[in-house]
């Protein structure tokens, strides 16, 4: 417990000198109408070159947590206070938990029901791409299909007119439909889709043109997400809302959420309002889709898609269940396009966005009368969802809240990671290592305050790193806390590589270290007292 108390102390003293170097030194950064203040060593590569899950959060680093949450509360306020939004829920999760959840204003304006994040039923709009891709990978995870087949292999009534088959005959794949790169256009071709058959709207979709070639570059495509969704019935024999319910919103235990919004309960159902503050009529705003479900016509509350966002986060299991593989998940957060000018693009559908040196997975949904945003950072394990009974007004929120919370959670991530805490015998690997009597590693360490540090340097190996105990004499090389490194410098070094210590057979003294994954038949003598 005294070690653990002093790795807090360590940790409480370099966060207190981040955040005073944040108001004296910090850089300014903009995102949704808020200034957020950075620490003045924020640039460097973030988190994400760690490839670790979050530390626990110490009791007394959450302090700094619930500062950062109250003012995260008084910008939610702020912010409905400017846009005068009737209701919003805002949901945040972290480590895959719930770390935050509340309501504000009202669900129905004449009865002054309130917003509760947990019971309170908002169309979410173009979140609802989302689902449609988890079931293409769970399509995948199974083995139904891939998603780089050809849609017309599985299902032929798909079509389109394609004027470039100059520039390559293949045709649109169920991965270029889920990542806005299919060429299609953005409007599905009904207007009341709802009352269409499945038959008439294949023959509408086969009678559209192609704006892009497949794969050339994205065009943001709410009817290429609704071919995506119903192909995927066609493939299952199923019906989109049946299914999704069932295999995606019931494993993740989203028990108030649903795809047909008329079956959605009234009692619950935040009320629909216009920007001007008025009602949208239920003809207008409280309509069943149709064929158009997969694009857009699902509810939820912000409660439920933070159960989402934490199966997200954490990359798959749910409960005693996997419903998608871990690498499967990563893939969906991977980038499928970046614009040239280098601002954002497309993953799968996440809409990428930077926010200073981090690359947010965000979605954002707008339908009559509703808005709604999620805002990720699967390196944070850090997500937002945020939730509004008017149009438009969502992104607001989720954004303010990001550009508070983030820089306040990749500093203190940044502190508990800073010291890899090592045993007590680490004066044994202290010294220098040698190969023909040529000092090519140099092992240093000590204690500060109580913790204990193991660093490696070499310059002949280019690596400046500490060292993470493993297992008994097993450890990894990792980036030091004040790395000031580019991403690509970081990961092109050798970086995360492991270190193993020899002990003698008979007097069990350290006698050597190996780094089999770097040079493998090369073994270092030592150490040596400097």
């Amino acid at each position: 417990m005294a070690a653990a108390h002093s790795l807090v102390q360590l940790s409480l003293l370099i966060l207190a000198s981040l955040i005073l170097c944040a108001f004296i030194g910090g850089s300014s950064r903009h995102l949704g109408g808020v200034d957020a203040v950075f620490p003045s060593g924020y640039g460097r590569c973030p988190r994400a070159a760690h490839y670790t899950t979050p530390p626990a959060i110490h009791p007394l680093l959450q302090d700094h947590l619930d500062a950062g949450l109250a003012q995260a509360d008084a910008a939610m306020r702020n912010v409905q206070q400017q846009l005068n939004t009737p209701g919003v829920a805002l949901t945040m999760v972290l480590n895959d938990a719930l770390l935050w959840q509340q309501g504000y204003g009202y669900a129905d304006k004449a009865t002054k029901k309130a917003v509760s994040p947990a019971d309170t039923i908002f169309r979410i709009g173009s979140i609802s791409k989302v689902f449609s891709v988890l079931w293409m990978y769970k399509a995948r995870d199974d083995g139904v299909l891939h998603p780089d087949d050809e849609v017309v292999k599985h299902v032929p009534q798909f079509g389109y007119k394609n004027p470039f088959l100059s520039q390559g005959k293949r045709g649109v794949t169920f991965q270029q439909l889920a990542s806005h790169m299919a060429g299609l256009p953005r409007s599905t071709p009904c207007s009341a889709c709802n009352k269409i058959s499945a038959s008439e709207m294949w023959a509408r979709v086969r009678n559209l043109t192609l704006i892009h070639p497949p794969g050339a570059r994205p065009l943001y495509s709410n009817c290429g997400f609704n071919v995506l969704g119903n192909a995927l019935a066609h493939v299952y024999k199923t019906d989109f809302p049946t299914w999704m319910v069932e295999n995606i919103m019931k494993p993740i235990g989203m028990t108030s959420s649903g795809v047909n919004i008329t079956q959605a309960p009234a009692s619950r159902l935040a009320t629909p309002y216009w920007a001007d503050g008025s009602v949208c009529a239920p003809s207008s705003c409280l309509t069943d889709a149709g064929w158009a479900d997969p694009s857009g016509a699902l509810y939820s509350t912000s409660g439920d898609l933070g159960k989402l966002l934490k199966m997200l986060l954490a990359q798959g299991p749910q409960g005693d269940s996997q419903l998608l593989d871990g690498t499967t998940i990563r893939e969906s957060f991977a980038p499928r396009y970046i614009g040239t000018d280098r601002e954002g693009g497309f993953a799968t559908p996440w809409e990428l966005n930077y926010f200073d040196d981090y690359l947010l997975r965000t979605k954002q949904g707008d339908v009559n009368g509703y808005s709604s945003e999620i805002i990720m950072v699967p390196e944070l394990t850090f997500g937002i969802v945020v939730l509004a009974n008017t149009e438009f007004h969502a992104a607001s929120y989720a954004q303010a809240v990001a550009a508070i919370m983030i820089p306040i959670l990749d500093t203190v991530f940044r502190v508990l990671e800073s010291m890899p805490q090592v045993p007590e015998n680490y004066k044994e690997y202290i010294g220098e290592y040698t190969i023909a009597n040529t000092t090519l590693i140099t092992i240093t360490g000590g204690e500060i305050r109580g913790q204990r540090y193991l660093s490696f340097y070499s310059p002949s190996l280019e690596v400046n790193a500490i060292l993470k105990e493993v297992s008994t004499d097993h450890y990894q090389l990792l980036p030091a806390f004040h790395n000031q490194e580019s991403c690509m410098n970081v990961e092109f070094a050798s970086f995360f590589e492991y270190v193993d210590f020899v002990r003698s057979s008979s007097t069990k003294a350290i006698t050597g270290l190996r780094i089999p994954g770097l040079v493998y038949e090369l073994a270092w003598t030592g150490p040596r007292a400097k």
